[in-house]
């Protein structure tokens, strides 16, 4: 299913570069979004942290 409003190209102002790092990674993905909603809560803050190598 294609994507009804596309995000910006550029990342929002006020994220931190790994943020806007993430962003990018993201939005350059063909399912690059975050469906926090469908996902559990656990699993969201584990990948979080797995990602920021903590």
């Amino acid at each position: 299913m294609g994507e009804p409003v596309k995000a910006e190209a550029q990342p929002p102002e006020g994220l931190t570069a790994a943020e806007q790092a993430l962003y990018r990674r993201l939005y350059d993905r063909e399912k690059g979004r975050l469906e926090q909603e469908f996902l559990p809560v656990e699993r969201v803050h584990a990948e979080l942290a797995r990602w920021r190598g903590s």
